[in-house]
């Protein structure tokens, strides 16, 4: 989150039982997604017309985002006590409610709680009691550090390494772009990883970045060293971060811009390796490169989403949450200390092909906000007058 809509000041970021949202110091407005809002008890018949008239109706489109800048929805709708006019963000799915809008948000109707201590005895109440203290303090020990992701299937990813995302951007659109990449990697590189390691390691010699080569096929081998792999983990691992991060970012930028971040992040990435690698007789392959220019955009244009990483120790399982931009600033000291290692000789990964990737996914980001932000203001500006 960045600014207020209402004052421009920094939003402070808070953390509830059902999610986190976002205050402004100054006027008391506060931005929450509709995930939050569902498990805070809101009523889904006032958020789902809510959304329905923000996509389907033209409203008029004043404010920007906090997240994305762009004009948000005004839409009106009775509200608890009385009629709201809210701001919604269709490609964000976030809501935003100025002073005293939030309280008036329609509720769903709370349970009658079951009065079990009414029916239990003196001793067992006290031991209830006991347990819920032990509850309570066990809750504030792992809060904001030990909450999983809420799909069991993101364990898988988190116990190999892998970051997951905790509360993940909405999406406006199907990511084909995306989804067609992948299933070239996989085409690629599955036979080949099936066949015998003489043809594997010709294929690999032949149609992966050699950089003291490069001009071989007229340069066709830029394009190829893409869709290969090494291995089946330098698959997975590489689609994986594809599929989470990239859905995103082509959902922001647009498929055409999208495809020319992949294409430029691998290609520098590529040059990279060419002119500072140690070994330029070495074949290099993997979408690594551009997947990296990716994962810089994402930080970019969503640094607020969280990431959960899981340590594990034995038998013990704990998470630690980092916001996304902490994140690239992590994966940018890792990769800088990796190609450290590199120049030196050690090691078979192309740090500097990554490092080139994020070059060019942190430069195509800050390039893309400053437009929205022109687009914001330009907007802001004809309604106006």
């Amino acid at each position: 989150m960045d600014q207020c809509p209402t004052c421009s000041v920094p939003l402070i970021r808070q953390q509830t039982a059902h999610g986190y949202v976002y205050v402004c110091p100054q006027c008391g407005g506060r931005a929450a997604t509709l995930p939050v809002l569902r498990k805070s008890g809101a009523s889904r018949q006032f958020l789902g017309d809510l959304w329905q008239r923000c996509r389907t109706e033209k409203v008029p489109r004043r404010r920007p985002c906090p997240l994305c800048t762009r004009p948000m929805a005004e839409v009106t709708l009775p509200g608890a006590w009385h009629t709201l006019t809210l701001d919604v963000c269709g490609r964000c799915a976030l809501i935003w409610f100025d002073a005293s809008e939030y309280e008036a948000l329609p509720r769903a109707p709370e349970p009658e709680p079951v009065p079990v201590e009414a029916t239990m005895s003196p001793e067992a109440r006290e031991q209830l009691a006991l347990y819920r203290v032990q509850q309570i303090g066990e809750q504030a020990r792992r809060e904001s550090f030990n909450d999983g992701p809420e799909q069991s299937w993101q364990w898988l990813p988190a116990i190999l390494g892998l970051p997951v995302e905790l509360d993940a951007p909405a999406v406006s659109r199907r990511p084909w772009a995306t989804w067609a990449l992948v299933a070239l990697c996989v085409l690629t590189t599955v036979p080949l990883l099936l066949a015998d390691v003489p043809i594997r390691d010709e294929i690999y010699q032949q149609w992966g970045f050699v950089p003291a080569e490069w001009a071989r096929g007229g340069g066709a081998t830029l394009l190829t060293s893409f869709l290969l792999h090494g291995g089946l983990f330098h698959l997975i691992g590489n689609m994986y971060f594809l599929m989470v991060f990239g859905d995103n970012v082509e959902d922001r930028l647009g498929r055409v811009a999208y495809l020319g971040l992949l294409a430029g992040g691998h290609l520098l990435g590529m040059l990279a390796q060419g002119l500072f690698g140690p070994d330029a007789t070495v074949p290099c392959v993997g979408a690594s490169a551009g997947i990296g220019g990716v994962i810089a955009c994402y930080a970019i244009q969503f640094p607020q989403v969280r990431l959960g990483f899981m340590f594990r120790f034995h038998f013990l399982f704990r998470w630690f949450h980092l916001s996304a931009a902490w994140a690239l600033v992590l994966f940018i000291l890792m990769q800088a200390a990796g190609a450290y290692f590199q120049l030196r000789g050690f090691g078979a990964v192309s740090y500097l092909g990554h490092l080139g990737g994020l070059s060019v996914g942190l430069t195509l980001a800050l390039v893309h906000r400053a437009q929205q932000r022109r687009d914001v203001d330009r907007a802001i500006g004809l309604e106006s007058r």
